[in-house]
């Protein structure tokens, strides 16, 4: 029999001989392709055969679709979908008939196979906070007819939970941002024309958290407040500058607080924080923007020691985190902000814009250096995904000068 091992050979298969010929993939067990000649060219569709178990030699065929209209990467999915169900003795005939209306369940776990395959360190709490949260209120119902009161109505149910054990809203908002995940590939699937989540702003559809270790601007018109006040700082001028760069690479108070001038290297606009500096114990590339450039570059005419943002008391020591968040009070934003918060600040808003900046979440947790990602995923991605992340830093920095200038 006839075989092939990736979607080239697959494209490249004609038929000779015959008109009609079935082939092997052997990349995936029991997926098989049925060619056959039409006037115009050769068909080719999709197939999964097999026996009810391996005691069985009665061969049963379920069609999944005609390539390429299906890709071999979905048909594979599929494939091994299949088995699973096949292997767990169900009766596959009975359980795909049942799959003609697709669920929110459908796509959660269609979504979740798809991220489980990159390694995330906690995934689990992701798988958990869908089924807990998402699966109750939105699992059974056709993903077709799903609405975004729908939607919102499950995050005000976690809400209300939250509320009750007078906890944060950060379960709610993490969540969110797992359900607009989920739609975003049932888009990408085509089993819906819209993601009704992306019209959804958290801040203004839901109740924000009231952490005081966590507080942070989260609206474009205060964070102008905020920025302005920044210029106009009255303080040290070593503090300024670390308040201002602190908003534009939106780094953990220790890392801004810590950075040396080892790390940065301005021939090839990158800051490379070794491992043991780090909250996850890992390197850490941060591309710098024109904006965060410039800023160490006058940085670098007033140098004063290995740190770049030394402490006025000694040049030894780097700035405290308590000279950055008393910064923030003197500029009257006490109330609402810690510098801590300048992350939220830029999650926040960096998520809202994607349609504006052009990035995929996965981008921004990156910049972000949030541990919701894998090791193999990180390496693969601080190297390959460098340019895209410089060029998302570079509109953070300019988004911030827009307001300034607005």
């Amino acid at each position: 029999m006839a075989s092939f091992t990736n979607d080239l050979a697959l494209k490249k298969f004609t038929l000779k001989n015959k008109n009609r010929e079935w082939v092997k993939d052997d990349g995936v067990k029991f997926l098989y392709v049925l060619a056959y000649k039409t006037q115009k060219e050769t068909t080719k569709t999709f197939y999964f055969k097999y026996q009810e178990s391996d005691q069985k030699r009665t061969t049963k065929q379920i069609k999944i679709g005609k390539y390429p209209s299906i890709t071999l990467a979905e048909a594979r999915l599929k494939a091994l979908e299949l088995e699973r169900l096949r292997d767990r003795g169900e009766d596959l005939q009975t359980a795909t008939a049942k799959q003609k209306t697709i669920t929110f369940k459908d796509v959660a776990d269609e979504w979740i196979d798809k991220e489980q395959s990159k390694g995330l360190i906690a995934f689990n709490k992701q798988i958990g906070r869908i089924e807990k949260n998402l699966i109750p209120y939105l699992g059974d119902k056709a993903i077709t007819e799903l609405k975004r009161r729908d939607y919102a109505h499950a995050i005000e149910q976690i809400q209300a939970q939250e509320a009750k054990r007078g906890i944060t809203h950060e379960t709610s908002l993490r969540t969110f941002r797992l359900l607009r995940k989920i739609l975003d590939l049932a888009v990408n699937k085509g089993y819906i024309e819209h993601n009704p989540t992306r019209d959804i702003i958290f801040n203004d559809a839901f109740k924000t958290s009231t952490n005081n270790h966590f507080k942070a601007i989260t609206e474009p018109k205060k964070l102008k407040e905020l920025l302005g006040a920044m210029q106009d700082y009255q303080g040290s001028f070593c503090t300024k500058q670390a308040l201002i760069f602190g908003v534009h690479t939106f780094l953990r108070s220790a890392n801004v607080r810590g950075l040396k001038w080892q790390y940065v290297d301005f021939e090839n606009n990158l800051i490379t924080f070794p491992g043991e500096a780090m909250k996850l114990r890992e390197v850490f590339y941060m591309p710098m923007s024109k904006q965060v450039k410039k800023l160490l570059k006058t940085m670098l005419e007033h140098k004063r020691g290995d740190f770049v943002f030394p402490s006025d008391i000694s040049v030894t020591r780097p700035l405290s985190d308590s000279t950055l968040n008393q910064a923030i009070k003197r500029l009257g934003f006490g109330d609402e902000m810690v510098f801590h918060g300048l992350r939220t600040t830029a999650s926040t808003l960096l998520n809202e814009n994607i349609k504006n900046h052009g990035f995929s979440s996965d981008v921004i947790e990156l910049c972000l250096d949030h541990k919701e990602r894998s090791s193999v995923k990180a390496i693969y991605d601080r190297s390959q995904r460098l340019d895209e992340r410089a060029e998302l830093m570079q509109w953070w920095s300019d988004y911030l000068d827009s307001l300034v200038k607005e």
